[in-house]
């Protein structure tokens, strides 16, 4: 079966306008599906523009007696 780009441009155009009359109808499927997210991501992209100030750490050893008696290394 042979989809043309009209009536699959007017499919679209359907499905959209169901979409916004569903949303006009009932505004906490607005929320839910548009602005939650939308507010989520914006707290998201906020959230990782605040970073904590940079400081030089001194190196740490690592080595099997940090952890205690029962640990063991098998590289060298």
């Amino acid at each position: 079966m042979t989809v043309h780009s009209s009536s699959c441009l007017s499919l679209i155009f359907a499905l959209l306008t169901k979409r916004f009359l569903h949303y006009i109808r009932n505004w906490k499927l607005l929320v839910a599906v548009l602005l939650l997210p939308l507010l989520l991501f914006l707290l998201a992209c906020g959230l990782y523009l605040v970073k904590p100030t940079e400081t030089e750490s001194p190196s740490i050893i690592l080595s099997p007696a940090m952890y205690g008696p029962g640990a063991y290394s098998f590289s060298k």
